[in-house]
């Protein structure tokens, strides 16, 4: 970090445009070192890790090998334009899905009353299709597995958001690869409905969903998986 001011802000100014710069503000904001957060990072960054009110995307990153695969930087999405995606009136399936689809923006914002700090909320930041009507601005990203079509198998499930009163929902960002992405996991799995606790489970992309009649709809839904997720996560500033 170097040993004086000029140093520190030498040493961070490098990182103004990357995606790492969130997680080293987060860092920081766990060493309790807010002023140095406040005085070298640029002031969305210190929004999205002090107040949790700007929008980031969240994209898949590389295998846990380093290597690359077909999902590589999809965004992590979520559409209601087919009925397989429409859980019910208030929950939609999530999936991450290729370059330029919208609905891809979200909000982490710290729990930081109940759980330890780093458990985060993830909320969709704004519902641009709105494709049937539903307004999926705000709803919440969750692991639920209250029916035979969540429960995609003993050790995996599917990933949802949903409207109104949400359980289920709270989430660990977890650095790897020298910090340049993330592990996302379920912080705790309140309802635990069918005896499988998800609690630390982690987020990762599952298999094909079915295209609709646009060739350019690529996609695959995101499944939560009792195992290491086979992917990295990163995270970086919305427009």
């Amino acid at each position: 970090m170097g040993k004086t001011d000029t140093g520190r802000r030498l040493y961070l100014a490098q990182f103004q445009n990357d995606p790492r710069v969130f997680q080293i503000a987060y860092g920081l904001k766990r060493l309790g070192k807010i002023d140095m957060i406040r005085q070298f990072f640029h002031p969305n960054v210190q929004e999205i890790v002090l107040y949790g009110n700007q929008p980031f995307y969240i994209t898949v990153g590389s295998l846990v090998g380093g290597a690359l695969d077909a999902a590589y930087d999809w965004y992590l999405s979520c559409a209601r334009y087919q009925d397989n995606d429409k859980r019910d009136t208030s929950s939609t399936y999530c999936n991450v899905h290729g370059p330029g689809w919208q609905n891809k923006r979200w909000f982490f914002t710290p729990v930081n009353r109940v759980y330890p700090d780093g458990t985060f909320f993830i909320n969709m930041a704004i519902d641009e299709t709105k494709t049937d009507g539903v307004d999926q601005t705000g709803w919440s990203l969750a692991a639920k597995r209250l029916t035979q079509f969540d429960a995609r198998s003993a050790t995996t499930s599917r990933i949802l958001i949903q409207g109104g009163a949400v359980t289920s929902n709270t989430w660990i960002l977890n650095p790897v690869n020298g910090g340049d992405s993330f592990m996302i996991q379920l912080a705790r799995d309140d309802p635990n409905s069918d005896g499988v606790s998800q609690t630390g489970w982690f987020l990762d992309v599952g298999e094909a969903r079915q295209n609709a009649e646009n060739p350019d709809d690529i996609s695959n839904y995101a499944i939560l998986q009792a195992q290491r997720s086979a992917h990295m996560w990163n995270i970086r500033l919305g427009a």
